[in-house]
């Protein structure tokens, strides 16, 4: 079932654009027909698939910063998940479309609501009905993604991170080196001792230097987006031509 979520997301993040003022973006013809759509869009055709695959799954809506925002519930065994395609991509809101986020895949109560607030009332004729739905907890983190793929960081450690990248990079995969910390301090140590700031040059590009060495690279660079929502980072490595 989590696989078959999993494609559902993916398939959506990698096929939409999100557009404001995108047509029909209110239903699943934004997305199936024209690739482009908004939050409602996005969560309609997420349950319509799941539907069509057999996978329990909810439409729901709330806030986020104060604005209207729609996303999904599915549940798999006896455990219930929320899912975001609309902040899939990494860089939603950041204005970079070339990395996917799986923090708001499959995630949790504590991992989403630091966000989202949900909306569990209803608006009738001529006045709104608070508290009218009543929502099962998702407390279980067995899919979080990044547990899963290893490259999840209960702490910031340079040594334990520099075995992750050299692992991935001496297997010849330079994109999407994604990493996510268990809380915001790991997330910010590891952010400053990467990258640095503007007054210090951070200690990537040394480790990136060190794992390379076979490839005949002779221009190296690399580009990186971070979400401080979910403790997130994402490394592209490429040759400059």
């Amino acid at each position: 079932t989590y696989e078959k979520i999993k494609y559902i997301y993916d398939y959506i993040v990698q096929s939409t654009d999100y557009v404001e003022y995108a047509k029909y973006s209110q239903d699943i013809r934004s997305v199936l027909l024209y690739k482009q759509s908004v939050c409602a869009g996005y969560a309609g055709t997420f349950k319509f698939l799941c539907d069509k695959a057999g996978i329990p799954c909810i439409y729901v809506s709330g806030t986020v910063d104060g604005v209207g925002h729609a996303w999904n519930m599915v549940q798999i065994g006896e455990e219930y998940y929320w899912v975001d395609a609309t902040w899939g991509e990494a860089s939603y809101g950041n204005g970079d479309s070339s990395r996917w986020n799986y923090h708001y895949l499959c995630a949790t109560d504590e991992e989403l609501f630091t966000t989202h607030i949900l909306n569990e009332g209803v608006q009738l004729e001529g006045y709104y009905e608070s508290n009218v739905f009543t929502f099962p907890k998702c407390e279980d983190g067995s899919y979080n993604y990044y547990r899963l793929n290893k490259c999840y960081f209960e702490t910031y450690d340079r040594d334990e991170v520099e075995a992750y990248l050299a692992g991935k990079l001496q297997s010849g995969q330079y994109t999407g080196l994604d990493m996510q910390f268990a809380d915001a301090k790991g997330y910010g140590a590891a952010k400053q001792d990467l990258f640095g700031d503007d007054t210090t040059k951070g200690r990537i590009g040394k480790m990136i230097i060190r794992n390379l060495s076979e490839t005949g690279w002779k221009d190296v660079h690399y580009s990186y987006i971070c979400d401080e929502h979910a403790n997130f980072i994402s490394v592209d490595v490429f040759e400059k031509e």
